[in-house]
């Protein structure tokens, strides 16, 4: 028999100071998990909730009691004395136990060095046990009255035993011959009552029950028993426990009970005697090797360790030590978790059978709240291995977990026993490891399996979703616990199958091995990478946002560009302009004046231009249009603008205009406004009407789309002056600003700066628009030195410049073309790097035919956008089967008939199982990020498309959906994520593509319309022609409003059009809105990142002021006003600075008068959040900030970025507004 002598050392000053600093921090860790946890927004459905916090709680505890113990291991210095010492060793014998068990430990005994007296306690007076004790020379005693069990019969054998010392050995446990020698020197300090060793095993690998049997113990008996022997807390054990007897004498004998052992040890500390614990392996035994023998031990502890709680516990309470007491109050603790492990298997099956959830919590804060203890509970296990008995002991101990849970039952019954009072006898471990389990005492662990089993197929049914999926994990994991136990009831050797497995799996497992050391070896470590981890991460949770989406790469281009001197002669020109865009490669812009009008050749140079393209550039060309009939005494302007609407110049516009559409490439478009031999340009000066000008840029923009030029770069050129932005002709009529800096350099010596920044203050420079400097000065002074000062200023301050034309055709001076490439190349020599447009091969303007058969809505659709939950993961919403009955039902009371959604998703299921049940209709959305990136990436959009068309088969045969949705209006998103003439190349790619996906949703649907959404800004009715022509298979474009563009919901619709998302606040402008309609959202959504505010609801379900409206124009139902007044928020009249401690009031509207609100209205109140939006409007997050009529808010950093939001509150309806954090200088 192999036995370790040697006890386990103390740890040094370092690691004691490691471990303490892990269990430092893993209480941080525990207490945050707590404060998390308890937040009363994370609970779901309440009676889940306390079910769940009971475990979590009950975990917590568990996890600090050993942190407890593990803050002070220590061991104990070896012993050496003179004194010889009388000893007794008592061992019992029960009839029923192995006969060769007994003569092995009794062997051992009388091999025991020390001189000591051997004595078996024999209950069943065995003639064989006689013969044996007497051929041993072992005193045999028995006895006639059996009371008090196992403690009876050592106290029957004390009446004869007289030594000083009394060793009280189990008869499976083998004792070294060492022991005594070992033991007997802490007896010299006379308040020392006893002495526990360590109890080993020597069967632990006979089978997977014995493993796991053995590895609840390991912790325990190593750095666990260790600590209490620092607290004066040694739990005395059953076997290998040497006691004196005058301490024995002192309580009457060893002390009876279920838990004899727990009793002897509680009545020794409560009369004052001190005990030792000696980490050393001096014996080795049995260990439970059978479900039935574990079992049995088990039920015995359980009840009798309750049993001491209610009874002797209370009796001693006052005699113990203030440690002793929270030991024995707590010991009995460990056999709750058969009820925890039957709550947890509650969570689950309630969860999937009733659809309910116990948290409502983002996933992401979930992990950062329980990941922390979880990992540091691990990490302090592994680290205090370092203090168990043997080496083989070190490990995860997953057998002896999944044997504790299968032992869950057997855990309730022993509390349940203690409150009825009812008696378990005293029953021996029994030692003949091979009696099965009989099946009816795992009927238990079979109903939790099934039931598992069942509400797995039922949840997964009934109400198929991320949450479902989570409590399913949960619940199979019990059905693989169950089926584990089930697998080792019946065996007990080797030769069991299961028992085979995990042995073959255990010869390969080194790996796992070579990972116990790591994480012992680094804990420490670990735990501090942890909690900086942990620490980061919450913080970044916790604070507001500072960053903003990285730049869209669309809109990061930059075109150098040349101007054609015109003075010279052609060839000349031709070949000095090509020269230096060939040698450069960086030139994607030429500019050429193209004179129009009386006396001109009126045709575009369409070889000059094709040699312009063939350098990868684009021409821009310059429409000198002459006013007719002009000399110099020319005609007002007014006039010439005049003549312009009432089509005087139609003929050569469209002219222009159709040769310009029979290009059928990209060219950049601007008027010049130069006289030259007293002919003067169409727009020669910015001296009249601003509504004037404008009236006349439109008419001749439409006069160029109706001729099919639809690939033309509108450049608008900025006059001169702070009025300069009262003629831009509108977002729908120009797709760049045009600054000439060559007439403004009138000074000699103006910087660029001096020169731009005045263009640069004006708002309309800001609005997005790119800029392009048209014209740039022939020869400043110092032109490499002003040159490059322009570039660093562009670069920095005048980031909307995407464009610089060198040169000025009409400047004095101009340099002779062999100076041309020299003069260039000066300019653009510190230049940012330059792009070229996107090449677009050439394609031809083919409208495609439409189908002639009418694929049409249904009249009167009331539909509202449903995306609730779409996105789940870190989603505010829980969505399940009971949340969608609930909105449906809501829906349908206030007239809706119909849902927008986003497919697939996970929940399509169950809205399609709810809306047949209600009698609604579907209408299935498909959406692809309409970014450059995607829109390029031809996986992608293929992805995409296979997505949609399989939606699409599997749906078909689903009568509640009406129509697909092919999405939004991605060229809309594209124009403001990317620049003309970039512009173009994606619209081909993307239009491209939907023409096919349309095509393939027409071939497996002939009978539902195809719809899309369109934005209706001031682009919307251009690009709902050009989808039209290109995209026939789409046969009805739902019109979005846009608050920006409210004079667009005035505009006639024509055939093909049809309002789609209006948001409710416009509804009054719109009165078709009444038959059909889409709201834009059902409820307010917060997903990382994004936030959307325009629901019916807000994001606790309330009601917002609208709410009642749609009721009552959709139902004819007569609604009461809601309750709330409205309201504002009252800015203070102090800068809105960084830092900031400004207050915000609540103002409200009473009898037409707005006021301070007052507290005076009963059950109206108010809660303020912060909410962060990007660069382009776009909200990324909110926070609550706070409650009550007034907000001190600290202004955070870039507040520019950051709105103030109120919602005023009452019952269940709300009145929400919004606000910028600054008030605006009038």
């Amino acid at each position: 028999m192999n036995y370790n002598l040697t006890a386990i050392p103390s740890p040094s000053p370092k690691e004691k100071k490691a471990l303490r600093l892990m269990i430092l921090i893993g209480i941080v860790s525990v207490v945050f998990f707590l404060y998390t946890m308890l937040q009363k927004d994370n609970i779901g459905y309440y009676p889940l909730y306390i079910l769940l916090m009971i475990t979590m709680v009950y975990y917590c505890i568990k996890y600090l009691l050993e942190w407890y113990h593990y803050f002070s291991i220590k061991s104990i210095n070896k012993a050496i004395t003179d004194k010889l010492y009388t000893v007794d060793i008592l061992t019992t014998y029960c009839a029923g136990e192995p006969f060769e068990m007994l003569a092995q430990t009794l062997t051992a005994i009388k091999n025991i060095t020390y001189p000591h007296t051997a004595w078996c306690c024999d209950e069943a007076d065995d003639e064989n046990v006689k013969q044996l004790c007497l051929q041993l020379g072992v005193r045999h005693v028995t006895r006639t009255n059996k009371k008090d069990a196992k403690a009876g019969n050592i106290n029957n054998a004390l009446q004869y035993a007289t030594g000083e010392l009394c060793v009280v050995l189990d008869p499976d446990h083998i004792p070294a011959p060492e022991f005594l020698d070992q033991v007997v020197a802490y007896f010299d300090d006379p308040a020392i009552g006893y002495v526990q060793v360590v109890q080993a095993y020597y069967n632990q690998q006979q089978s997977l029950v014995a493993k796991g049997a053995a590895q609840q113990t390991y912790q325990f008996y190593g750095p666990m028993m260790m600590a209490m022997h620092s607290y004066g807390t040694v739990q005395a054990i059953g076997a290998n426990c040497t006691f004196r007897r005058a301490a024995l004498d002192a309580i009457g004998g060893h002390a009876s009970g279920l838990a004899e052992d727990m009793h002897t040890s509680m009545q020794l500390h409560a009369r004052g005697w001190r005990s030792v614990y000696l980490p050393a392996i001096l014996t080795r035994g049995l260990v439970p090797a059978t479900m039935s023998s574990y079992f049995k031990q088990q039920l015995k502890w359980s009840r009798g360790t309750w049993e001491l709680l209610v009874t002797t516990y209370p009796k001693l309470f006052k005699k113990f030590t203030w440690r002793q007491r929270i030991h024995y109050f707590t010991l009995p603790f460990h056999y709750l978790f058969g009820f925890i492990f039957f709550i947890n298997f509650l969570i689950p099956v309630i969860s999937l059978f009733t659809g309910y959830v116990p948290l409502k919590m983002d996933v992401l804060n979930f992990l950062l709240a329980a990941f922390p203890v979880f990992t540091m509970s691990m990490l302090i296990r592994y680290y205090v291995q370092k203090w168990v008995a043997e080496d083989k002991e070190r490990g995860f101990h997953l057998v002896g977990g999944i044997l504790q849970i299968g032992t869950w039952w057997i855990y309730c019954v022993g509390i349940i026993y203690t409150v009825f009072r009812k008696k378990v006898p005293y029953i021996p471990t029994p030692k003949n490891d091979h009696e099965p389990l009989p099946l009816l005492l795992n009927l238990p662990n079979i109903l939790i399996a099934v039931i598992s089993l069942a509400a797995i197929v039922y949840g997964v049914r009934y109400d198929y979703n991320p949450y479902t999926i989570f409590m399913v994990v949960f619940a199979s994991m019990q059905v693989f616990f169950v089926i584990f136990i089930l697998s080792i009831s019946g065996y007990t050797s080797n030769t069991s199958k299961i028992n085979s497995i995990a042995m073959k799996l255990r010869q390969y497992t080194w790996l796992i091995e070579k990972s116990h050391s790591f994480l012992r070896k680094y804990s420490l470590p670990l735990s501090l990478v942890l909690i900086v981890a942990f620490i980061g991460g919450y913080y970044q949770q916790q604070k507001l946002p500072v960053f903003l989406p990285k730049p869209l790469p669309g809109l990061q281009v930059f075109y150098n560009g040349l101007y054609q001197q015109n003075n010279q002669p052609e060839d000349s020109v031709v070949h000095a302009v090509f020269s230096i865009a060939a040698k450069r490669k960086d030139i994607a812009i030429i500019a050429v004046d193209i004179p129009w009008g009386e006396g001109e050749k009126n045709t575009l140079d369409t070889n000059y231009l094709y040699q312009v393209y063939s350098h990868n550039a684009l021409p821009l060309l310059v429409l000198q249009l002459w006013q007719k009939g002009n000399t110099a005494n020319t005609a007002k302007d007014a006039d010439v603008l005049q003549h312009i609407v009432i089509g005087k110049y139609d003929s050569l516009i469209q002219s222009f205009a159709k040769q310009v559409a029979r290009l059928n490439k990209p060219v950049f478009f601007r008027f010049g406004n130069n006289p030259v031999n007293n002919k003067y340009a169409l727009f020669s000066t910015f001296k009249e009407s601003p509504p004037q000008f404008i009236k006349a840029w439109q008419y001749i923009h439409r006069l160029f789309d109706s001729a099919g030029a639809d690939k033309m770069i509108w450049i608008w050129n900025a006059g001169e002056g702070a009025a300069a932005a009262d003629y831009f002709p509108g977002n729908g009529f120009a797709d760049w600003i045009g600054v000439n800096i060559a007439e403004n350099n009138s000074k000699p010596g103006n910087s660029f700066d001096a020169l731009y920044r005045p263009y640069h203050l004006l708002p309309l420079f800001k609005a997005g628009l790119p800029v392009m400097i048209t014209k740039t000065p022939a020869s400043p002074a110092g032109i490499p030195q002003w040159w490059n000062a322009a570039w660093k200023t562009m670069d920095t301050a005048f980031t909307e410049i995407k464009s610089v034309i060198a040169g000025d055709p009409d400047a004095p001076g101009k340099p002779a073309n062999a100076d041309l490439a020299v003069s260039i190349n000066t300019i653009l020599q510190n230049a940012p790097a330059g792009d070229m447009p996107l090449e677009l091969p050439l394609i031809k303007n083919e409208t495609s035919v439409a189908s002639t058969k009418k694929y049409q809505l249904p009249k009167g659709i009331k539909s509202v956008g449903y995306n609730k939950g779409y996105l789940w993961f870190r989603n505010r919403h829980t969505l399940n089967l009971r949340t969608l009955r609930a909105d449906i039902t809501a829906m349908k009371s206030i007239g809706i008939n119909t849902v927008e959604r986003i497919m697939p998703g996970f929940y399509d299921n169950s809205l399609g199982k709810m809306l047949h049940e209600n009698r609604m209709n579907l209408v299935p959305c498909f959406r692809i990020l309409a970014t450059t990136q995607v829109v390029n990436d031809y996986d992608q959009l293929q992805h995409q498309k296979e997505k949609i068309l399989e939606v699409i088969k599997l749906n078909l045969d689903k009568k509640y959906i009406i129509a697909w949705n092919i999405g939004d209006d991605v060229l809309g998103s594209l124009a403001s994520r990317t620049f003309l003439p970039d512009y173009f190349y994606y619209q081909q790619k993307y239009v491209s593509w939907l023409k096919d996906v349309c095509e393939q949703i027409r071939l497996l649907d002939t009978t539902r319309p195809i719809i899309m959404d369109l934005n209706w800004d001031e682009n919307g009715r251009k690009r709902f022609k050009y989808y039209k022509a290109q995209v026939p298979q789409i046969n009805t474009f739902m019109l979005v409003a846009d608050t920006k563009y409210k004079e667009g919901l005035n505009e006639p619709l024509e055939e093909g059009m049809a309002w789609g998302k209006v948001g409710v606040d416009m509804w009054p402008m719109i009165p078709s809105i009444q038959q059909s309609g889409i709201i834009p959202r059902w409820q307010d959504i917060e997903n990382v990142n994004y936030i959307s505010l325009d629901g019916l609801l807000d994001m606790e379900g309330r009601k917002k002021q609208w709410y009642n409206l749609v009721k009552s124009t959709w139902t004819n139902a007569a609604t009461t006003p809601s309750p709330v007044p409205d309201i504002k928020i009252l800015k203070p009249a102090k800068i809105a600075g960084e830092n900031a401690d400004l207050i915000y009031q609540v103002i409200i509207k009473n009898n037409g008068v707005w006021k301070l609100y007052n507290d005076k209205i009963p059950g109206l109140r108010f809660e303020w959040y912060l909410v962060r939006t990007d660069q382009y409007g776009n909200t990324m997050f909110i926070k609550k900030a706070g409650d009550g009529p007034s907000l001190e808010l600290i202004i955070p950093k870039e507040p520019k970025y950051y709105k103030l939001a109120v919602e005023a509150v009452m019952g269940d309806n709300v009145k929400m507004v919004t606000a910028t954090l600054n008030t605006p200088l009038e």
